[in-house]
């Protein structure tokens, strides 16, 4: 008679898809946080094909989805992820304490009558196990480290030799059909078989079939699905003999016969075989049994695993992520109503690609933008790249490329996710009449800018001139569109937003704010007419345009937040109480020589030249033949037909002595 001896359970071993960190660094970044709660997730397993490979639990992009299936002949197993947030606290988890209260959790259900009912309906509960983490998000680096609970309370002793299935039962076509019959109850992991005095009939049958009166030791064959490629059993069958013991109140020194299922695709039960084993335990070893289970590393010895993803990840993938990292990482505790998908499909048409417009585009890409159009019709020169952040000296050789041309490959050499376009127009201006030679190529224009208003969401207006803003400023109110104009002086500058909604003069200004236009008591003209250089260039200290870009950027993110967007209140001083961002202005202007910064909201003005019901009516009604009209006829067109003129009649001739189109002016009119 062959002596007894212990066997030896084959430890798991964990191996871990890239898709599963790409997955848990997403629900990390967008729903967990800080949030450092026990995380359920899954695995799987099967039989090995490998000779002399450790068992092998595997997760993927599908562990943290519950109801996924797993892969043909594997078993899903239950899982607990618990993350860290530094490595500090990685470092300071008592493994042996996790060890034994994370295997109290999961195979400790075995203890409780109602534990005992849910394994017996799921035995995949027997195969649980968690993975404790770190995940450095900055460089796609993670430290882990799995465990494998298992009861270690019972010794079982191998009762006589391994013997294969097919010579263990003596009809093997009739046994080779149970099995292929029998896949659902395989794919728990655990079952048994029932066999006839004789030997010569079976059947596979789940774990709650021990219910069944006549079930027991002398009768069942306790099957498994055997992950394990060498000689013994995988560690999984620790908790299985704990179930059974548990199960059929067995006493210490009872005789099992087990069968390790170990299929392949070659053939299902070649591999497999069937062994007898003794139960070895204290009395009462329950009330305080003990767990382990922690995996080896790469290394051999007792300790987590690392894993630095950062050099396999596609690149653009890679950049798309940790763009919008510090975006996500400011959700966690300072901005929680932060939506950035939203932000991620707003459309943002850009009028003006100079110092104004780069500064701009830089930073709503900050800001999870990803769709941007630059409009301009202008070229990159040599005195561009040392103000304008998105051109180099290359851009302005031979002649110059074209400012929207550069500005949107550019902007997409810095981060291949942003989706720019660019459109090369001269904006139909009043006062800059057209002729038959170039009307054709002004109508060409205005369909472009039109449609390019209408596909956007945001619109900023950051051209070179007053009466450049006319035409998509009548567009903006045209289209209901979110409008942001930002002007600037030589150490002054001014950034607002346009009002939206019906304009008359009981409008409530918490409703409708004015435009660009509202506070001019002239219309737009040709505002570059006998002007030397420097008034013809927008002359400012290097620093007024990117301070009013940013401002200008703030608010549309304000707005984009704020549940009544471009209709939200103007709020100068109390913030308002439905925007996460706090106030937001309807134009702030601010003057660096003096420090000050003030924020004047005004209401529409019934006559204002470019938003006013009367000019909206007349676009709507002619359109493209009124745009013309007021390009080619004299200044005081406009006036006429708000009625501007005859407000001008009223006044005494001694309070204005001079206006100007000039952007200095129009940012601070002084009388002489």
């Amino acid at each position: 008679m062959m002596a007894e001896e212990k066997i030896l359970f084959c430890p798991n071993t964990s191996q871990i898809d890239s898709t599963f960190w790409g997955s848990f660094c997403k629900l990390k970044l967008d729903v967990l946080g800080l949030n450092e709660e026990p995380l359920p997730i899954s695995g799987q397993y099967g039989a090995n094909e490998i000779p002399n490979l450790n068992p092998v639990i595997s997760v993927g992009h599908s562990s943290f989805d519950s109801a996924a299936n797993p892969y043909p002949g594997m078993v899903k197993v239950p899982g607990v992820l618990i993350n860290t947030n530094t490595a500090e606290q990685f470092k300071q988890v008592d493994k042996n304490d996790l060890m034994v209260s994370m295997g109290s959790a999961l195979i400790g259900k075995l203890w409780s009558e109602d534990g005992l009912k849910e394994i017996t309906q799921n035995p995949s509960i027997l195969g649980s196990f968690y993975l404790l983490t770190y995940a450095d998000l900055k460089k796609y680096k993670f430290i882990y480290w799995f465990g494998f609970p298992a009861v270690t309370s019972i010794s079982v002793e191998k009762q006589g030799p391994y013997e294969p299935l097919l010579e263990y039962f003596k009809n093997v076509t009739q046994v080779e059909s149970v099995f292929s019959n029998s896949k659902e109850v395989l794919s728990a992991g655990f079952f048994i078989v029932n066999k006839t005095a004789t030997g010569q009939e079976i059947s596979v049958k789940s774990l709650e079939a021990l219910d069944e009166p006549g079930n027991n030791v002398e009768n069942v064959i306790f099957g498994f699905v055997d992950p394990s490629s060498f000689k013994d059993p995988g560690w999984i069958l620790r908790n299985y003999v704990a179930f059974i013991v548990r199960k059929l109140k067995l006493v210490s020194g009872t005789v099992i016969t087990m069968m390790a299922h170990r299929p392949r695709r070659a053939s299902q039960l070649a591999k497999s075989y069937v062994f007898r084993v003794k139960l070895n335990f204290e009395d009462g070893f329950e009330a305080n049994p003990k767990y382990i289970g922690w995996e080896r590393n790469a290394k051999g010895a007792f300790g987590p695993r690392q894993v630095d993803l950062q050099m396999s990840m596609n690149p653009e993938k890679l950049a798309e992520s940790s763009v919008d990292l510090n975006l996500k990482l400011m959700k966690w505790r300072l901005f929680p109503d932060f939506n950035l998908e939203a932000m991620h499909q707003t459309k943002c048409l850009i009028l003006g690609a100079g110092t104004l417009g780069c500064n701009v585009a830089r930073c709503i890409m900050g800001w999870g933008i990803r769709n941007i159009v630059f409009v301009d019709n202008g070229k990159v020169s040599y005195s561009n790249p040392a103000r304008q952040s998105l051109y180099n000296f290359q851009d302005c050789i031979d002649g110059g490329k074209d400012k929207s041309q550069a500005a949107a490959e550019n902007l997409k050499s810095i981060f291949p996710g942003m989706i720019t376009r660019h459109q090369q127009i001269m904006i139909p201006m009043p006062g800059h009449p057209t002729s038959e030679s170039t009307l054709n190529e002004v109508r060409k224009d205005y369909d472009a800018l039109v449609k390019e208003v209408q596909e956007c969401d945001v619109m900023f207006l950051l051209l070179d001139t007053r009466e450049s803003r006319w035409l998509p400023t009548v567009l903006g109110q045209k289209y209901g569109k979110i409008v942001i104009n930002a002007a600037l002086g030589f150490d002054s500058y001014l950034v607002m937003r346009h009002g939206s909604g019906s304009v008359n003069a009981n409008s409530d200004i918490s409703k409708n704010l004015g435009c660009y236009f509202c506070t001019d008591v002239v219309a737009p003209g040709d505002s570059t007419r006998d002007r030397t250089l420097d008034q013809q260039c927008t002359v400012t200290r290097p620093g007024v345009s990117m301070i009013a870009g940013a401002l200008a950027v703030e608010m549309m993110a304000a707005l984009l937040h704020h549940p009544e967007r471009n209709r939200a209140k103007a709020s100068n001083s109390e913030p308002d109480t439905c925007s996460p961002l706090g106030i937001i202005p309807h134009s702030i202007r601010g003057f660096l020589s003096s420090g000050q910064t003030i924020m004047p909201s005004f209401q529409p003005f019934d006559k204002c030249t470019a938003c006013s019901e009367k000019i909206i009516q007349e676009y709507d009604s002619r359109g493209f033949e009124f745009v013309l009209d007021v390009l080619n006829e004299p200044a005081d067109y406009l006036e006429k037909l708000t009625g501007l003129n005859l407000l001008k009649d009223d006044f005494d001739s001694d309070g204005i002595v001079e206006l100007s189109d000039s952007e200095d002016d129009h940012l601070s009119v002084n009388a002489e």
